[in-house]
C-alpha cells in the first residue's frame, strides 16, 4: 500500500496536466477545432487556428498562435508568432519572436530578435532576454530587460530595469527606471514620471522627468562581466526554460526513446512498483559513485579507472532529468493503460520535465520533492541496469 501511494503522490503532483490533455505531433500540422482541456503539440509547423480551453505546450520550428489561449502558453522554438490573447503566463524562447496580443499574467521572453507590437498588453510583470529587442505596447506591471541593442517605444506603468548595449528610448515609464547602456538615445517623445537611475559610457545627459523626479547618474550601475553572467544566470532560471535546456532535453529523450525502448519499459514498471527501494538504490550510487572514484584516485594504476568512472557518473547525472521524464511518461502509460507511440511518449515526457522545472523553481518544498523524484528515478535505472547484467552474467 505504502508504494501505491507514494507512487500516487509522485504521478500526482508531477503529471497532473499529462492526463488530461490533447497530444499531437507531426511534421506539419494545423489545430481546427477547439478544445476544452491542456494542448501538447511539436512538429516543424504548428498553427493554432482554434481556441484553447487550458495551457498550449508547443515545440517546433515555425508556431503560429491565431485564437485564444484561456491559460499558460509555454512554447520554443524557431520562429514564434503569438497573434492571440494569452489567459494567464506566457513563457516564449525562439529565435524570431513576435507577440502582438493581451496576456492576463507574467510574461517571459528569450530570444534572438524580440518584437513586442503596439497591440501587445501585458497585466503582469514583463522580462526579456535577446539580442535586438522592440518593446511596443502596454506592461501594466514592471519591466526587466537584458539585451543588445534596445528599442522602448510603449508604455510601462511599473517600474523599469533595463541593461544592454544601444538603449533607444521614446515610450513612456511611469515607474522608476534603472538603466545601463554603452549608448542611451532619448527621443524627444520619451516620457518619465518618477526617479532615474542610470549608467552610459559618455557620463551624464539631460531626461524629460515630469514631476518631482530626478536624474541620476550613478558610476556602479556600470555593467560588469561578472555582473552580466550573473544578471544572464538569474534571467535564464526565472521562468522554467530556456532555449538550450529544452531542445537538449528534447535530442536526449528522443535517442533514449529510439535507443532504449524495452529498458525504459521495464524502467517504468520499476518506478512503480518499488519506489522505497529506488529511492534507497539511487542515494547509495549518488554517495557510493565519488567514494569509489576517490578509492580508485589513491593509486597510480587506478586514476585512469577512476577518471572513465568519474566521465560516467557525471553523464548518468547529467542525463537523469530527461531519463527521469521519460520513465515518469511510460510509467502514467502503464499505469493508465496507454498503447502511446513514440511520438506521444515524446511529447508527454517533455511535459513532465517542464513540471519538474517549474517544481525545482520552487524554494526547499520544490527542491526536496524534484530531488526525491530524481533519486527515485536514479535506482530505478541502476537497479534495471543490475538485472540485465545479472541475466547476462
Amino acid at each position: 500500500m505504502k508504494r501505491i501511494a507514494l507512487v500516487l503522490f509522485s504521478l500526482t503532483v508531477l503529471t497532473p496536466t499529462a492526463l488530461a490533455a490533447t497530444l499531437q505531433e507531426g511534421d506539419a500540422f494545423t489545430l481546427t477545432t477547439p478544445l476544452k482541456d491542456d494542448y501538447y503539440g511539436g512538429g516543424r509547423d504548428i498553427t493554432l487556428n482554434q481556441s484553447i480551453e487550458g495551457d498550449a505546450v508547443l515545440f517546433g520550428g515555425n508556431i503560429r498562435i491565431q485564437e485564444r489561449v484561456s491559460e499558460d502558453v509555454i512554447t520554443a522554438g524557431g520562429n514564434i508568432d503569438v497573434n492571440a490573447p494569452v489567459g494567464d503566463d506566457a513563457r516564449v524562447a525562439g529565435g524570431t519572436i513576435r507577440m502582438m496580443s493581451s496576456v492576463g499574467g507574467d510574461v517571459l521572453v528569450a530570444g534572438g530578435t524580440v518584437e513586442l507590437l503596439e497591440s501587445f498588453t501585458s497585466s503582469g510583470d514583463v522580462l526579456v532576454v535577446g539580442g535586438d529587442i522592440v518593446i511596443n505596447g502596454l506592461i501594466r506591471g514592471n519591466l526587466k530587460v537584458r539585451g543588445g541593442k534596445i528599442a522602448l517605444h510603449g508604455t510601462v506603468l511599473g517600474d523599469t530595469e533595463i541593461q544592454g548595449g544601444e538603449l533607444t528610448l521614446r515610450g513612456r515609464i511611469d515607474g522608476k527606471a534603472t538603466l545601463a547602456a554603452d549608448t542611451i538615445s532619448v527621443e524627444p517623445s520619451a516620457r518619465f514620471g518618477e526617479n532615474i537611475e542610470y549608467w552610459r559610457k559618455d557620463g551624464e545627459m539631460t531626461f524629460p522627468v515630469s514631476g518631482s523626479g530626478n536624474a541620476i547618474f550613478i558610476e556602479s550601475l556600470r555593467p560588469t562581466p561578472d555582473a552580466s553572467t550573473a544578471t544572464g544566470f538569474v534571467a535564464a532560471l526565472y521562468g522554467a526554460f530556456t532555449l538550450f535546456s529544452i531542445f537538449s532535453t528534447a535530442l536526449i529523450v528522443g535517442l533514449l526513446i529510439f535507443m532504449n525502448r524495452t529498458y525504459f519499459d521495464d524502467a517504468g514498471r520499476q518506478f512503480r512498483d518499488a519506489p522505497e527501494w529506488n529511492l534507497l538504490y539511487g542515494l547509495i550510487y549518488l554517495i557510493a559513485g565519488p567514494v569509489i572514484i576517490l578509492l580508485f584516485m589513491a593509486t597510480v594504476f587506478g586514476i585512469p579507472i577512476a577518471l572513465l568512472l568519474l566521465g560516467l557518473y557525471a553523464a548518468s547525472l547529467f542525463f537523469l532529468p530527461a531519463a527521469s521524464a521519460l520513465i515518469i511518461a511510460k510509467t502514467l502509460g502503464q499505469y493508465y493503460h496507454k498503447q502511446w507511440g513514440r511520438g506521444t511518449i515524446f511529447l508527454v515526457s517533455m511535459g513532465v520535465y517542464i513540471v519538474l522545472r517549474f517544481i525545482g523553481a520552487v524554494p526547499i518544498i520544490g527542491w526536496l520533492a524534484k530531488a526525491i523524484v530524481l533519486l527515485i528515478a536514479l535506482g530505478t535505472l541502476v537497479i534495471v541496469k543490475w538485472e540485465r547484467i545479472k541475466k547476462i552474467v
